[in-house]
């Protein structure tokens, strides 16, 4: 009830425009030169692990699986591979500077009891991911969303 449009739309432009406007500034050249790798960052909120108020965040990185996969159908007779990764509850600078040291607390005690390795996931753990994903050893993954999340998508629905 207290979505606004305003904010639906700033959710939406950053996370599923912004992978849609990437999109466009790299495919023509990965067409003319037959080859590419395009990765998309979605969540883990796209395979259910949606939490309440998240409905802008959720509908946006539901957005991005189904771009990904729509764009890997587009590309993909042109040598590209179109993924993406689903991270869950990573670590980062950004965790800190926009909440509260209680909040920090609380986000990573849900984290960690949200996965199965027990533990928040970091950014070189996306990282190591997308790397794999850009390297030639990815050269027959294509349309996949794949989870980054420490076995997370393992515990929904419990």
């Amino acid at each position: 009830l207290d979505l606004t449009e305003d904010f639906w739309d700033l959710i939406l432009d950053t996370n599923l425009k912004g992978v849609f406007l990437c999109t466009q500034a790299v495919a023509r050249h990965m067409v003319e030169q037959t080859y590419g790798k395009i990765i998309n960052i979605s969540s883990t909120s796209a395979l259910g692990a949606i939490e309440p108020g998240q409905a802008a965040y959720a509908a946006s990185k539901f957005g991005v699986v189904g771009f990904t996969k729509a764009s890997a159908r587009e590309f993909g007779p042109y040598g590209i591979n179109v993924n993406a990764i689903a991270p869950g509850r990573i670590l980062t600078d950004i965790v800190y500077a926009h909440s509260t040291p209680e909040r920090v607390k609380r986000f990573i005690e849900v984290g960690k009891a949200a996965c199965l390795l027990g533990r928040l996931g970091t950014p070189e753990d996306v990282a190591h991911l997308a790397l794999f994903l850009a390297s030639d050893d990815a050269s027959f993954i294509n349309a996949e969303t794949i989870a980054c999340n420490g076995g997370r998508t393992n515990l929904m629905g419990r």
